[in-house]
């Protein structure tokens, strides 16, 4: 993945985050980024096993 093309993500990932967070109330939010926190563990590990 190039520079340009991870802060592109990055910066959408951000914006989807503040949609979210104007929408929903606090043990909602919560559950979504415990989701997303663990997508990414899951995303790292995999990459330290290649």
């Amino acid at each position: 993945m190039t520079l340009v093309s991870l802060q592109q993500l990055q910066k959408q990932l951000w914006n989807i985050a503040n949609m979210l967070r104007s929408s929903m109330v606090e043990n909602e939010f919560r559950d979504d980024i415990l989701v997303v926190i663990f997508f990414k563990y899951l995303s790292e590990s995999g990459e330290l096993c290649r």
